[in-house]
C-alpha cells in the first residue's frame, strides 16, 4: 500500500485549489495572514497549530464545494 503525505501542500496540491481561492476560503473562517504570508507557510513544518487547521479546513471546504473525497486536517 502506498504510503500517502498528509500535509498542508500535498492537500493544496491533490485539491488544485489555486493560492487566491485557499486565501479567500482561509479569511473567510478566520485567518488573518496575507495571501504572500499564507502561502509561504503552507511549506512549513512550524506553523501555529490555528494557522495549520485554519488553512486545512480551508482546503476541506473546497473540496467538499467542489464534490471532491479528499479531507485534510
Amino acid at each position: 500500500m502506498a504510503k500517502f503525505e498528509r500535509t498542508l501542500a500535498a492537500g493544496q496540491q491533490l485539491s488544485e485549489i489555486p493560492d487566491h481561492q485557499l486565501w479567500l476560503g482561509y479569511v473567510s473562517i478566520g485567518g488573518n495572514m496575507t495571501l504572500s504570508e499564507m502561502a509561504d507557510s503552507i511549506n512549513l513544518e512550524d506553523i501555529a497549530a490555528l494557522e495549520h487547521d485554519l488553512i486545512g479546513q480551508a482546503i476541506n471546504d473546497w473540496c467538499i464545494d467542489h464534490s471532491q473525497a479528499l479531507l485534510f486536517h
